[in-house]
């Protein structure tokens, strides 16, 4: 509809596809500018949870790893009549644990309703206000997979993988200068090998071999897989602006370029330090369903990971990638990667 209305006029020696690409993406980044706007705004909300003082925990951890410093008021259901003045809550949270087919509770929730006030489930509540899905919310991981199969469009599986082919070779070509000159200087602070050499895990948790240019001393891992530390000795001086600008990344493109890898998709990450995180966090390997990107919802919403903690919020970011995606949410995450890039940001640990 838009190249219909403006293809023919602002880009007309152009082909239909490529003008309609280019409008596409001008104004999703101004539809995306504008939601990150209203989004930054400094409202600050005030929820009622009707649950226990464990959900009140969970949920004030939830929005400190978004930076979300809001008000959350605990009752139980019996109380809810107590409250004198309801409309000073911006939504009512109700606990998952709770049955809400009792009728009892339909009878609270049919009064609240009077007052117009938004009444949400914590699970629907995460997905639709913070744009995560706690992997603990997630009860029948077969039901999800059976939703991940259904939103794994043929059509814009076959678009996301050209786009992933174009988009890497043109990147490649553009920075080309700039990784000579990285591995020059790499080189030359401590002469050690110039690219490091990973194993990932990757789509159906096959492993893959991924190159990055080294950002850490030779011998960084002589001890074995470690996670990565706030202000890390290992980190030699050009591997620490190579992670703050991201270059350090782009030989990754090749993978890409391969078909191990995609632009956008959850992080692959090495076995050895994945061995715990499947142990002890609850559907992790439905990570595996997609294939890994270079980058993805978890990374532009949360710094780099450097404990089990970490990885529990980021997975509950990448299950809403995967229960949500589509092209539009992939150029969504791409914009926001170069707005990190260009800041330098969420390259550290916390």
């Amino acid at each position: 509809f838009i190249n219909l209305i403006f293809g023919n006029i602002v880009f007309p020696e152009l082909s239909y596809v490529l003008g309609n690409f280019v409008i596409f993406c001008f104004f999703s980044f101004v539809g995306h500018s504008i939601h990150e706007l209203i989004k930054s705004s400094n409202k600050k909300y005030n929820w009622l949870l009707i649950g226990d003082a464990q959900d009140k925990i969970f949920l004030e951890e939830l929005l400190s790893a978004k930076n979300k410093y809001e008000k959350i008021d605990l009752i139980n259901i019996k109380e809810l009549e107590k409250i004198e003045n309801i409309l000073i809550y911006d939504g009512i949270l109700i606990s998952d644990k709770l049955d809400i087919s009792s009728q009892e509770i339909v009878n609270q929730i049919l009064c609240i309703q009077k007052y117009d006030i938004q009444l949400f489930r914590i699970f629907e509540w995460c997905k639709s206000y913070l744009n995560r899905i706690p992997s603990k919310y997630v009860k029948d991981s077969i039901q999800f997979k059976r939703i991940l199969l259904k939103r794994k469009v043929r059509f814009e599986l076959f678009i996301k993988r050209v786009m992933d082919i174009v988009f890497s070779i043109l990147i490649l070509l553009i920075t080309s200068p700039l990784i000579l000159i990285s591995m020059l200087i790499i080189h030359l602070e401590d002469n050690g090998s110039v690219l490091y050499r990973q194993y990932r895990s990757g789509l159906n948790g096959n492993l893959i071999k991924i190159y990055k240019l080294r950002t850490m001393s030779a011998d960084a891992e002589k001890q074995g897989a470690q996670w990565s530390k706030k202000n890390d000795y290992r980190v030699t001086k050009i591997g620490s602006l190579l992670r703050k600008t991201r270059i350090d990344e782009l030989p990754q493109l090749t993978s890409v370029i391969k078909g191990d890898m995609s632009l956008i998709g959850p992080r692959p990450e090495r076995p050895e330090i994945e061995r715990d995180q499947l142990y002890v966090l609850r559907n992790y390997n439905l990570r595996y369903l997609f294939k890994p990107g270079l980058s993805g919802w978890s990374q532009v919403n949360y710094p780099y990971g450097a404990s089990v903690k970490d990885s529990d919020i980021k997975l509950s970011f990448d299950l809403f990638y995967l229960a949500n995606f589509s092209l539009l949410l992939d150029l969504v995450i791409f914009f926001k990667t170069i707005k990190l890039v260009l800041n330098a940001q969420g390259s550290k640990p916390r």
